[in-house]
């Protein structure tokens, strides 16, 4: 399909990684991967995805900061970014994270793909 929207998981564990990949593969989505925020900020300026996953705790450079860096670009603002995160308050997120949505780990993966869709503007049956 020529209209497959790119979708980057930045996600420091390997298998989350893997089983969002898996999912979104199936979901007819392009992936791409980050294991850290310095290697997201490089894959977006460098393929400028649809939709961007953040995890928030990533080494080098944390999810946190990544988004604020993708939101603050004139370049990049209007990528959306779907921060993924476990062990916080969502309400408190929002006030303190620029992100487009957000979702708790763990979450169901039809919520997830729900999400992405909302946020890349494509359809689902």
């Amino acid at each position: 399909m020529t209209d497959e929207a790119t979708i980057l998981i930045a996600d420091d564990d390997e298998g989350i990684r893997e089983l969002l990949r898996e999912l979104l593969d199936s979901e007819g989505y392009r992936v791409e991967e980050a294991s850290n925020g310095a290697e997201a900020i490089a894959s977006i300026a460098a393929n400028r995805p649809h939709a961007v996953l953040m995890d928030l705790m990533m080494p080098v450079v944390s999810g946190v900061e990544a988004t604020s860096m993708i939101k603050r670009d004139p370049r990049t603002a209007s990528i959306p970014v779907l921060v993924m995160s476990a062990g916080r308050n969502i309400a408190a997120m929002q006030n303190e994270i620029p992100a487009d949505d957000f979702i708790a780990k763990p979450f169901e993966l039809s919520t997830l793909i729900a999400a992405i869709a909302a946020l890349t503007g494509r359809d689902r049956e």
